[in-house]
């Protein structure tokens, strides 16, 4: 009975998990305010990925922690007067996996509280010194609000505050705000933001503590990282105390996530490249090694993130799966590879960064509390080419199959400067080119058309090679 209400607000927690085989469940909300539900007003409806409170798993789902559930609050503004009205509660069964519901309340009296939901921008990793933060808040009291404050405090320095005014943030309502501008230092930095209301009854939801790295190394594709030395333009950052940690096992040094150990479900993990700049490219792929044990405890989600703006925003994923999709074994224990068949070459194509100057490549994991996780081998071709030719030498001069279309390709340890010539058996030189960061990259002979015999020289280095190639007629 609202008849006599002024405010009236629907909030409940639920949580589900999707299950990995892509069945996706539906919960809806439904308001009456006859006798039954043939005119009933819509005012939740979410299913899959949407409804979703905590990573993918293969297994029944089960929550078990805070971090697994979420909270909605729904204005019930459209009822109020109302003596009738009747709240459901509907869910639609598609063979996917458990949801929760729990802590339904309909609140009638007036408070107030304000909720800071995430940090939008930067992400952990940036290369800007000063950027302007921007927070996600949500009213999930009663009242409007029509200002707040916003306080940040950097390390062991001085809190900055500033007020937001001129607001009109109904019930349930979320929006985006920018804040001052954050004056960060080379490195880790310990970062606080608080808002604040008058009166708010859940202060606990007003905090959030961060890490935000400003890591300004810069490489040009191609790369190559395999771990065996330090790699100290990558930055390891995570949202608890499970990092990736370099690991000597079967591929000599890998990198590792302990998922297994690791009981705070949902948590992530970031390795986040150095600045890229894809500039000169007009292609490009990543390519990486992963190993991962299936476990009935838990599934592990990785994503291959990329930014256009040194890590300011993440908005492409050329990579996202779960460890169903990708696992090289089945483990009910903690997981590390022995064999090579334990691990899996994984490619992902990146022609949609070509052309940026400040490109950032982020490997995420989120926590499921499954099994560990290896990852090694990181490639960044110039090119898209999903099977590259491999050698095992330095460089190789071949064909294809009927010699019309010569190329080398490199497998170099570093990159470095090329000195590529070609002659004719006259002697006379009819090709001369440096070629710089050279690293994993095959290139063609443009020879169409010219039959004859050719030597072609390479120098890397104080090193010399050469090699006779026949064109036909």
């Amino acid at each position: 009975d609202f008849s006599a209400d002024t405010v009236a607000v629907l909030k409940f927690d639920w949580s589900y998990a999707v299950l990995s085989s892509g069945y996706n469940d539906r919960l809806r909300v439904l308001v009456s305010t006859g006798c039954n539900y043939s005119n009933a007003v819509e005012i939740f409806n979410k299913s899959g990925a949407s409804l979703a409170t905590a990573p993918n798993t293969s297994s029944a789902f089960t929550p078990n922690s805070a971090s697994q559930w979420n909270t909605a609050t729904i204005p019930l503004t459209q009822f109020l007067k109302q003596s009738n009205v009747r709240i459901s509660f509907v869910g639609t069964n598609d063979f996917g996996n458990n949801l929760y519901l729990d802590n339904v309340r309909i609140i009638t009296g007036s408070y107030s509280d304000l909720a800071l939901i995430g940090i939008r921008t930067p992400s952990p990793v940036t290369c800007v010194s000063n950027p302007a933060p921007v927070i996600t808040v949500r009213n999930d009291g009663t009242t409007v609000i029509t200002s707040f404050s916003a306080q940040t405090t950097i390390g062991a320095g001085s809190t900055s505050t500033q007020t937001i005014s001129g607001l009109h943030l109904n019930s349930g309502d979320q929006q985006d705000f920018t804040l001052n501008p954050w004056s960060l230092q080379d490195g880790s930095n310990d970062v606080t933001v608080t808002i604040q209301i008058p009166n708010d009854a859940l202060p606990a939801d007003n905090t959030l503590n961060l890490k935000e790295v400003l890591n300004t190394a810069q490489d040009v594709i191609p790369i190559r990282e395999n771990f065996d030395s330090n790699y100290p333009d990558w930055t390891n950052i995570t949202e608890d105390q499970m990092k990736w940690v370099a690991t000597s096992i079967n591929n000599n040094t890998s990198l590792e996530y302990n998922a297994f150990a690791n009981l705070n479900i949902g948590s992530k993990a970031w390795l986040v490249s150095p600045v890229l700049d894809f500039s000169k490219a007009r292609k490009a792929s990543l390519f990486f090694d992963l190993s991962y044990a299936k476990s009935s405890n838990g599934i592990e989600r990785l994503q291959v993130l990329s930014s256009y703006d040194c890590g300011q925003t993440f908005t492409y994923i050329p990579y996202d799966s779960t460890g169903d999709q990708f696992y090289t074994a089945s483990s009910s224990s903690s997981w590390t590879p022995q064999l090579n068949t334990d691990w899996k070459r994984t490619f992902a194509n990146l022609d949609s960064l070509v052309g940026k100057k400040q490109v950032r490549i982020a490997f995420v994991v989120t926590n499921g509390h499954g099994n560990n996780l290896f990852l090694d081998n990181i490639e960044i071709f110039t090119d898209d080419n999903r099977y590259p030719a491999t050698i095992s030498s330095e460089h190789l001069v071949y064909y294809n199959s009927d010699r019309s279309d010569p190329r080398i390709t490199f497998n170099l340890q570093e990159k470095e400067t090329i000195r590529l010539q070609i002659y004719n058996t006259l002697g006379q030189l009819i090709t001369d080119d440096e070629l710089p960061d050279i690293l994993n990259q095959t290139y063609h002979f443009d020879l169409a058309g010219n039959p004859g015999i050719y030597v072609v020289k390479i120098q890397i280095g104080n090193q010399f090679s050469t090699t006779k190639i026949f064109i036909p007629n």
